[in-house]
């Protein structure tokens, strides 16, 4: 019986596996953006690509899904000041689709994000992982009042745990 099991295990195909991610919340990116050496901005806005660009996975062919794909982007919508979300900015920026394995992260042109936009060298890089990612598309009203809540001092830790 265990070597049908075995078997039968072996014969699924690896796109019906997973990729188990633990869960990721608006204040774990906070987290990570005030612990990083890099600057962080967040913006409430409009995140704007070319949707065809993103990686596309050919299950045949997993190994040649790309880590890492670079879009040109814009974002507009309202940067956080200590005031709340109330300074416009239209920013081009460049969008970091990361992929692991067949796993690519899920990015929407054209829908409310919240986005956590890391300055490299000048420029504004806005990071998707499958996991981890430091954007949050179609926020709900309580992301947005959690971000602000950890960015003037208070409870910063997600209700779930």
């Amino acid at each position: 019986m265990r070597f049908i099991l075995l078997i039968v295990a072996l014969l699924i195909p690896v796109q019906a596996l997973a990729l188990s991610c633990t869960p990721w919340y608006v204040e774990d990116a906070y987290h990570r953006a005030t612990n990083a050496e890099e600057a962080y901005f967040v913006v409430n806005g409009t995140l704007s690509f070319d949707a065809s660009a993103l990686p596309e996975v050919d299950f045949s062919n997993q190994q040649d899904t790309p880590p890492e794909t670079f879009i040109d982007a814009t974002i507009a919508g309202n940067l956080m000041t200590l005031t709340g979300f109330n300074r416009f900015v239209e920013r081009p920026i460049t969008l970091v689709v990361r992929c692991m394995g067949p796993w690519c992260a899920d990015a929407k042109n054209s829908v409310p994000t919240l986005a956590f936009l890391k300055r490299v060298d000048g420029e504004l890089l806005l990071d998707a992982d499958p996991c981890t990612p430091m954007l949050f598309q179609n926020p709900k009203q309580s992301q947005i009042r959690a971000v602000l809540s950890c960015f003037s001092g208070g409870k910063c830790v997600p209700d779930t745990r």
